[in-house]
């Protein structure tokens, strides 16, 4: 326990050394002081004093922290009312595009209302034209049937609207039937002697000529064998033949059943044994078949067509070239045949049947006269 004397002698030591002084919290014993000494806390006046700082200082950190807030407040206030007006700024022009937009959107319903009654107005229209395009189709259809029956039963005349009349099968024999022809006799130009290849290919047309026409009179033979009719009757069996005849399924058949015999014919395997040649082949049965179709049609036809081969073996005379030409060879013919005789028949002409005329000439070989000078 300190003693006053301590207490004061410490102090000054604390004062003179600059330091602060640091004592023990029992360093005073009350007891000991005098009577008079120090004997009560800190008066009433210095507490209020103290109270009243601490309030003070409470109440301005108080106010500090509401500026705070207030000036963050009045910050986002600023965010919020820019951000409003760029949204207002785009909200009106989003309306006036809008607008824009809406009146453009009302004058294209105008056009399609418009357009919708004028297209309906056309199918209108167009169904009636279709309407009486069908009829006048109906009934020009009828009369074509019916003139290309009344031609077909008097036999005199013929339906040129027809594909198959005779004018367009003849046009066709000597048109695209022929082109294969040439076509062949140049694929077989190198394997074949010009005159060989000629024959052999004269005596397939002419095989398929006679096949077709055999076919055609069998058809009929069926049904006139049992009784006799007369001319009315033979011409509407003839017709019936004929319309037959022409149908797709017909067609195929009669080429099918006539190619498979033809294709057994010895000129034939001459052909494909000489030249095998895949493109050889495929040529030679288009050939065939082009050829069987033609020939078939024409032997149903009315008044039906025939290929003229009765010419072989006979003289050039002026008669016979109207209905044939003479065909220009590469080689040299030799034969034995008087000269101005024809031996072979390289293009049959198309007749018809009866003789009465022909629609296409042919062309022939014919041996050449002694009276040609063939030494310039």
């Amino acid at each position: 326990m300190f003693s006053i004397g301590d207490c004061l002698r410490l102090c000054k030591l604390g004062f003179e050394a600059g330091e602060p002084l640091k004592l023990p919290n029992d360093w005073l014993d009350y007891k000991s002081l005098h009577p008079r000494a120090i004997t009560s806390q800190p008066t009433k006046d210095l507490t209020n004093t103290v109270r009243q700082n601490q309030n003070q200082i409470r109440d301005a950190s108080s106010q500090i922290i509401k500026n705070q807030r207030l000036s963050t407040h009045e910050e986002q206030i600023s965010t919020f009312r820019s951000n409003f007006e760029n949204d207002m700024s785009v909200n009106i022009q989003l309306e006036h595009e809008n607008k824009i937009l809406q009146d453009r959107c009302n004058s294209l319903e105008e056009n399609i209302r418009t357009h919708r009654s004028s297209y309906e107005n056309a199918l209108s229209v167009n169904a009636q034209l279709q309407y009486e395009n069908n009829e006048l189709q109906s009934k020009l259809n009828a009369f074509y049937v019916t003139g290309s029956q009344s031609m077909a039963k008097s036999g005199t005349s013929e339906n040129t609207n027809d594909k198959y009349s005779n004018t367009r099968l003849a046009d066709r024999f000597e048109g695209n039937v022929k082109n294969v022809w040439l076509d062949l006799c140049d694929r077989l130009h190198d394997t074949f002697p010009e005159l060989d290849r000629l024959k052999a290919l004269s005596n397939i047309i002419k095989t398929v000529s006679t096949k077709c026409m055999e076919k055609a009179d069998a058809d009929i033979q069926i049904i006139t064998s049992s009784y006799t009719v007369d001319k009315k009757e033979m011409n509407n069996f003839l017709d019936l033949r004929r319309r037959c005849g022409q149908t797709e399924s017909k067609i195929k058949d009669v080429v099918e059943e006539i190619a498979d015999l033809v294709w057994k014919y010895e000129n034939v395997e001459t052909i494909v044994k000489t030249n095998s040649a895949n493109q050889t082949i495929v040529l030679v049965r288009r050939f065939i078949k082009d050829m069987i179709e033609v020939c078939w049609l024409m032997s149903i036809s009315q008044p039906p067509l025939v290929l003229n081969f009765d010419v072989e073996g006979i003289v050039y005379t002026p008669d016979v070239k109207q209905k044939f030409t003479e065909y220009s060879t590469e080689d040299v013919i030799d034969s034995d045949c008087e000269p101005g005789t024809i031996i072979l028949v390289v293009w049959p002409s198309v007749e018809h049947r009866d003789k009465s005329g022909f629609l296409k000439k042919g062309e022939v070989i014919v041996v050449p006269r002694c009276d040609v000078d063939v030494t310039n």
